[in-house]
C-alpha cells in the first residue's frame, strides 16, 4: 500500500465460525474492497459467497474475498503463488523430467496439486497418513484432469526413488510440529525439494536438500506470491516481489 501511495488498511479479524455471515454483511455494508480467509474458514465460507471461481470451487478452498458492487466473490490464489514462486525461483523447473511427490493432502496439497497439472506435469504422488483424504483429492482432481496419473502411497519410500519434485505441503517440520523424515538421497539428482513450511525459514528438510545439493525452495515465496493477485484485484495495481519487498516481510517473522 505504501508503495503504491494506496490509502487504505489491512487488519486481522478474529471471527468465530457463526458469525461469518454477519462478518460478510458488514464487510459488504462498510465498503472493504475485499478481504482474505485463513484456517479454518476456506472451506466454510464458500456457501456465503455470491459467486465463487471454478478453481476455487474445484479446490473448495477460498483464501481470497472482492467485493465488487456489493457482491461477493471468492477466488483462490495459493495456486498462483506456489506455481509462480517456482517459476521465478527456478525458470526452467518445467523441463526436468519425472514424477512429483506431494506430502500431505490438506488444501495446499490441493492448490499444488492443481498447479503441477495445469502445468502439465501428469504423474503426481500423494503421500498422506489418510488415505481416505488422499483419495479424495485424487477424485476431485480427476474430475478436472482425467488423463493425469494420480496415486496414493501411504510412504514415500515406495514412490520417492527418482523423483523430479518433492513438495511438502504437511505442517511437519513447522516450529513446535514433528520434523519431516525422509531420505532424499532417493530423490533423481537434479530434483527440487520444495518445502511450504516458513516457519522457521529454513527447515530441516530444506538443508538436508542442500547438503545433497539439491536445489532448496522454501514457503516464503508462495506467501508472497499469493498475495500478488488479490492486491490487483482489490486496488487495480500490480505488485512486484522482489528482495525489497521480501526483507520488510523477513522484519516480520
Amino acid at each position: 500500500m505504501r508503495q503504491n501511495n494506496i490509502s487504505a488498511r489491512y487488519s486481522a479479524f478474529n471471527v468465530k465460525k457463526e458469525e461469518l455471515p454477519l462478518f460478510i454483511k458488514r464487510a459488504v455494508e462498510e465498503n472493504f474492497v475485499g478481504f482474505n480467509v485463513t484456517l479454518p474458514y476456506k472451506s466454510s465460507i464458500i456457501p456465503f459467497l455470491d459467486e465463487v471461481s471454478k478453481e476455487a470451487r474445484a479446490l473448495g478452498a477460498v483464501n481470497t474475498v472482492l467485493i465488487k458492487e456489493k457482491r461477493t466473490l471468492g477466488f483462490n490464489t495459493d495456486t498462483f503463488g506456489f506455481i509462480e514462486n517456482l517459476n521465478r525461483s527456478i525458470p526452467k523447473w518445467a523441463e526436468r523430467k519425472g514424477s512429483a511427490v506431494i506430502i500431505g493432502a490438506g488444501g495446499a496439497a490441493r492448490a499444488a496439486v492443481w498447479s503441477l497439472l495445469e502445468k502439465n506435469i501428469y504423474e503426481i504422488k500423494i503421500v498422506n497418513r489418510s488415505q481416505k483424504r488422499a483419495l479424495a483429492l485424487i477424485l476431485d482432481m480427476k474430475h478436472y484432469f482425467p488423463h493425469a496419473s494420480l496415486e496414493y502411497a501411504a510412504n514415500y519410500e515406495s514412490v520417492i526413488k527418482n523423483a523430479i519434485l518433492l513438495v511438502n505441503t504437511s505442517s511437519l517440520g513447522m516450529t513446535g510440529q514433528p520434523p519431516l523424515n525422509i531420505k532424499l538421497d532417493l530423490l533423481n539428482k537434479n530434483a527440487i525439494v520444495y518445502d511450504l513450511v516458513y516457519s522457521p525459514m529454513r527447515t530441516d528438510l530444506l538443508m538436508a536438500a542442500e547438503k545433497l545439493r539439491l536445489v532448496a525452495l522454501g514457503g516464503l515465496g508462495m506467501l508472497l506470491y499469493q498475495a500478488v493477485p488479490a492486491f490487483t484485484m482489490w486496488y487495480g495495481s500490480h505488485v512486484t516481489v522482489n528482495n525489497k519487498l521480501r526483507k520488510i516481510i523477513l522484519k516480520q517473522f
